[in-house]
């Protein structure tokens, strides 16, 4: 009788020193960190191999104290019950980690974009004047690397790498900053995936998700410090706020959870023309000005709502958009020489003349699109563009939403004078989105192919009589 009481103190006590086991690794990792090297230096391999075994051990005594307790069981009957959610977890992971991944060096033009934005961080996070010393770069991301920045100082001084906040140097920010693009980048990714399944299905989200993340285009936008990465946030969350709400599903949900109903209804989202859509339409703008052609598919959801929106409502969304864009940029006002200067050397990389060349540059242009596309990113590409074939035969609500963006920014996209890959990042999610739908019909037509029909037996004609051989 004896052995029960034992077994369970045992059972009991085994969480506990995983416990101290795990806090003493943390607290070894922490003075591993903090003692220059002087604690590492001495052992095989220098502090590098130090900090990856003890972080490993970190890890390993988490996943132990998770199993002790019983928490892996859960989550392991979770994910037989549902295993979208952990498909998703696992494609975002890998999206991040490719992101962090050393791969390839930014290229030139990247460096330089991304030069302009580490000073202008940092000429913020020493001075403490948060005017933006240019418009030139979103005031948005240079807040946001200005917070990572602080955060990577305050780190930095805890290792003894800094004293003040006055030798922290551009390059000294440029760690944080693309960490902060990764993350953002990863964002994105789960942002796709929402927005997949609202409009197509399960499946067709976790595809656009997985397209997303192994996108080079995508990978490039995260990898520099510059501000494409929080465009391609910003333009997909808005769009996902603005008429992703409650789209029908027009593929197969898939994943053990079958659709309510056989007949797809399309349902209008209900947030139309409120503040949160039209903020983050104007936070968009603000981060890139092309991104303002999201209003297009926003009108045409506002224009088809039945009942449509009050009179007032038209006047509610341009007072979202115009707070929305003042978030993004808030000394758009109080600089407005500068900005207007940033706007007007903006404009200069467009060909917006009312000409009769006009035509024919967007016609030249084509090609010249098409080819960069396909040789920065070939997936993307060709499945994307499959998807778009088939959204123009199927005209269903959520491709013609796609469409009404993407036609309009391509337009503008053509009509720059200086085509490069970088500006191609923001509509890399709307591709996505596309080519996940074409692999999920694909994958469909695939299944419906495979599966092996029923045949039924041939019904005997009435009065017929059986005979016997």
């Amino acid at each position: 009788m004896t052995g029960r009481p034992l077994a369970g103190r045992a059972r009991r006590a085994a969480p506990r020193a995983l416990d101290v086991a795990l806090v003493l690794a943390a607290a070894a990792l922490y003075l591993a960190w903090v003692s220059h090297g002087d604690l590492t230096g001495t052992l095989p391999g220098g502090s590098t191999v130090a900090y990856a075994v003890l972080g490993g051990l970190v890890a390993a005594l988490a996943v132990a104290r998770l199993a002790a307790t019983g928490a892996l069981a859960r989550l392991r009957v979770a994910a037989r019950a549902d295993p979208a959610p952990w498909l998703l977890a696992t494609i975002v992971l890998a999206a991040l980690a490719l992101r962090l991944a050393p791969l390839a060096p930014p290229a030139a033009p990247d460096l330089a974009r991304e030069r302009a934005a580490l000073a202008a961080t940092q000429h913020i996070l020493t001075t403490g004047d948060f005017t933006p010393p240019t418009f030139a770069v979103p005031s948005l991301l240079l807040y946001l690397q200005t917070a990572a920045g602080s955060a990577a100082f305050l780190l930095g001084v805890s290792a003894g790498r800094w004293q003040e906040v006055g030798a922290l140097h551009p390059a000294d920010l440029a760690a944080s900053a693309r960490l902060l693009n990764a993350l953002l980048g990863a964002l994105t990714v789960a942002l796709v995936y929402v927005a997949g399944r609202r409009l197509y299905g399960r499946r067709a989200g976790l595809l656009a998700a997985l397209l997303l993340a192994v996108s080079p285009l995508a990978w490039l936008a995260a990898r520099a410090a510059t501000g494409d990465a929080l465009a391609t946030l910003a333009g997909i969350a808005a769009f996902l706020v603005g008429v992703g709400s409650r789209e029908s599903a027009v593929g197969s949900t898939g994943f053990r959870r079958p659709p309510r109903s056989t007949t797809a209804r399309p349902v209008l989202p209900s947030a139309v023309c409120r503040p949160p859509s039209a903020v983050l339409l104007g936070v968009a703008a603000g981060v890139r000005p092309a991104l303002a052609l999201l209003a297009v598919p926003l009108l045409i959801v506002a224009l088809t709502r039945r009942p449509r929106p009050p009179a007032w409502g038209w006047g509610l969304l341009a007072g979202g958009m115009v707070v929305g864009y003042l978030i993004a940029v808030p000394y758009a006002l109080a600089g407005l020489p500068g900005w207007l200067d940033a706007g007007a050397a903006a404009a200069r990389e467009y060909d917006l003349r009312v000409a009769p060349g006009t035509l024919g540059l967007l016609v030249r242009q084509i090609p010249a699109a098409l080819l960069l596309l396909a040789r920065q990113d070939p997936l993307t590409a060709l499945v994307g563009g499959a998807g778009a074939l088939l959204a123009l035969a199927r005209r269903g609500r959520p491709d013609l939403l796609l469409l009404a963006f993407l036609v309009p920014s391509g337009a503008l996209l053509l009509l720059h004078r200086d085509l490069l890959a970088w500006q191609f990042a923001p509509y890399v999610p709307f591709l996505a989105l596309l080519g996940g739908t074409a692999l999920d019909a694909g994958w469909t037509l695939l299944a419906g192919g495979m599966r092996p029909r029923r045949t039924r037996p041939a019904r005997r004609p009435a009065g017929a009589t059986a005979t016997r051989s």
